[in-house]
C-alpha cells in the first residue's frame, strides 16, 4: 500500500498578477488553484531535493507515515510523482497511462466517486489492490454514493 507522511500546511501569498495566472492556469487544467499551487510547490522541493539543493526529509516520530483518507489524495500524489508531473500536462499523463480518460482524473481529483471501472483503472497505477481502493471509495463516499462529511480529527 501506498504510504505518506500528513500533510503541513502554509500560508502563501502570490503577486496579483501571478495570483490571476495561477487562477487561470487552474481554471484551463480542470483544477483549483490552492491544488495547482500545492502541486507546484510540491514539483519544486521534489526538484530541488533530487538535485541536491537541500536534503531528503528523514521520518521521525511525528511523521509517522500514514495512510491516505480520500481517493483524491491517493490519486494527486500518484500524479504529483516525478514520473507524471514532469509531463507537460500530469493529469493527461496519468490518464493515459491509467487508460482513463483525463476528464474523468480531473473529476475525482475534484470529488466525484470513481466508478468501478476507475477503481480498477486506479489499481494499476498505485500499490493497492482493488478491494483495498473500494474500501477507501465506501468509507469516503458511503454505499449511497455521496461524500460523507468529515468526521474531524
Amino acid at each position: 500500500m501506498l504510504l505518506m507522511s500528513r500533510n503541513k500546511r502554509f500560508n502563501v501569498t502570490l503577486p496579483w498578477g501571478l495570483g490571476e495566472a495561477l487562477e487561470l492556469w487552474a481554471k484551463r487544467e480542470g483544477n483549483k488553484p490552492t491544488t495547482l499551487a500545492s502541486f507546484l510547490v510540491e514539483t519544486a522541493v521534489r526538484e530541488a531535493i533530487e538535485q541536491g539543493k537541500i536534503p531528503a526529509p528523514s521520518l521521525s516520530v511525528e511523521q509517522e507515515p500514514v495512510e491516505p483518507k480520500t481517493i483524491q489524495n491517493l490519486v494527486f500524489r500518484v500524479i504529483a510523482e516525478p514520473t507524471y508531473s514532469e509531463a507537460a500536462n500530469p493529469i493527461e499523463a496519468f490518464a493515459e497511462a491509467a487508460l482513463m480518460e483525463p476528464e474523468q482524473v480531473r473529476a475525482i481529483l475534484e470529488g466525484a466517486k470513481p466508478t468501478d471501472d476507475d477503481v480498477v483503472a486506479l489499481s494499476r497505477m498505485v500499490d493497492w489492490t482493488i478491494e483495498d481502493l473500494t474500501a477507501l471509495v465506501q468509507r469516503q463516499y458511503g454505499t449511497n454514493g455521496k461524500h460523507k462529511q468529515p468526521t474531524g480529527r
